[in-house]
């Protein structure tokens, strides 16, 4: 058995979780938004619902191309998402859409890390096959 071989999950699986969790994020972000906790008016709660899901949306292409600096900033903006999910959760602990967002948004975070890895590696790998 050779112990230098990794097995490794398909980096189109981590592909497909990413996707998952970047979907039901934003399913979360409208529930959310437009059900659970409803602004005033209708405008106001387009707003909301744009400033939670914009800067995601602007990532989404990079992330289908596989491109380093838009899975990157994901990953990064997912902490932000983290973050607000954790001061909603201290605030009040029995809220389902704080721990969801949680859970989510780490999903989300540990599959875009792990794609992360693997562009890198596949841009070394092609970058010493082309140096030969």
């Amino acid at each position: 058995m050779n112990t230098t071989s990794k097995q490794r999950l398909s980096p189109a699986l981590w592909l497909f979780a990413s996707y998952i969790s970047l979907g039901s994020l934003i399913g979360l972000f409208g529930v959310n938004t437009f059900f659970v906790e409803p602004a005033a008016s209708q405008a106001t709660q387009f707003a909301i619902f744009a400033a939670y899901t914009l800067p995601i949306v602007v990532c989404l292409p990079g992330l289908i191309r596989l491109g380093l600096v838009s899975t990157f900033c994901l990953c990064m903006l997912t902490m932000v998402f983290f973050t607000q999910g954790v001061v909603l959760a201290y605030e009040e602990p029995a809220s389902l859409f704080a721990w969801a967002e949680i859970v989510l948004s780490l999903a989300l975070c540990t599959t875009t890390a792990f794609l992360l890895r693997h562009i890198r590696e596949e841009r070394e790998r092609n970058a010493a096959e082309s140096a030969r």
